[in-house]
């Protein structure tokens, strides 16, 4: 399950950094259009999102904790793995392009 999470996170920080364009938002944010240009921060912010999402939809991921504290920990260790992960696909994609 943790394998397809992560895809899920590179393929939609994909489509956000190169496929839609959100002319609206990189002309009236100079910050989200900084998070949207780096895929490391794309993929957190998306991965933290979808850590959520698997929790209402009652998903585990890694463990199933039931106090709030390490939920949220987990879920933010969780987030910068999968950012790294986006990074390092996304890099390994641009060097086989080139």
């Amino acid at each position: 399950m943790w394998l397809l999470f992560m895809l899920a996170t590179y393929g939609l920080m994909f489509l956000f950094h190169y496929h839609w364009e959100l002319e609206f938002i990189h002309d009236n944010s100079d910050t989200l259009s900084r998070l949207l240009d780096c895929p490391f921060c794309l993929g957190f912010w998306i991965s933290w999102v979808l850590w959520f999402l698997a929790e209402a939809f009652g998903i585990v991921l890694v463990v199933k904790t039931d106090s709030l504290l390490p939920w949220l920990l987990l879920g933010f260790v969780w987030a910068f793995a999968n950012s790294a992960f986006c990074l390092i696909v996304d890099e390994i994609v641009i060097w086989m392009e080139h």
